[in-house]
């Protein structure tokens, strides 16, 4: 069984690397196939990661039902007040403000606020649904918590894996 769960994870590590470059050229669609083929490698970690991806995928091609649906698998995967479970609450908010589900998004956000050693940074909605947001100083937060301009969460989680 130990040679198995190997196999499939050599299996998903090559197909994750190649969806996140496609990622990060922003070929959205591609990327989310190639995502696919990661989260099917279930006894992989990388699984998981691809779920995440997923979702930021779809939002970045506005298909707000397919973020959800890869947000929501991400989130089952992941234990409770960790980083990415967080990272897997923003997510899903970010795709029900795109749907214009603000109550949902609200709950979401405030769900992710609340995680211990949580993103606690920045305003966590755009302009769509308006919170109050959680002060805390930007300059506290390790660089690779941060998220970028014009990236969604999660997206230098490769650096890391």
């Amino acid at each position: 069984m130990q040679a198995f769960k190997q196999s499939q994870d050599n299996q998903a590590v090559q197909e994750f690397s190649r969806a996140i470059n496609l990622y990060q050229t922003e070929k959205y669609r591609e990327a989310v196939a190639a995502f696919q083929k990661a989260g099917a490698y279930r006894w992989s970690h990388y699984a998981l990661l691809a779920h995440l991806y997923e979702a930021n995928s779809y939002l970045e091609i506005n298909d707000s039902d397919k973020a959800i649906t890869a947000a929501e698998r991400f989130i089952a995967g992941t234990s409770s007040d960790s980083l990415y479970l967080q990272m897997g609450l923003l997510a899903l908010a970010s795709a029900e403000e795109q749907k214009n589900q603000c109550r949902q998004a609200v709950e979401h956000y405030s769900q992710a606020a609340m995680i211990k050693a949580a993103f606690r940074h920045s305003p966590l909605t755009k302009n769509t649904c308006k919170i109050i947001p959680i002060p805390q100083s930007r300059s506290t937060l390790p660089n690779w918590k941060r998220k970028p301009a014009g990236r969604r969460w999660g997206s230098n989680l490769q650096d890391h894996v």
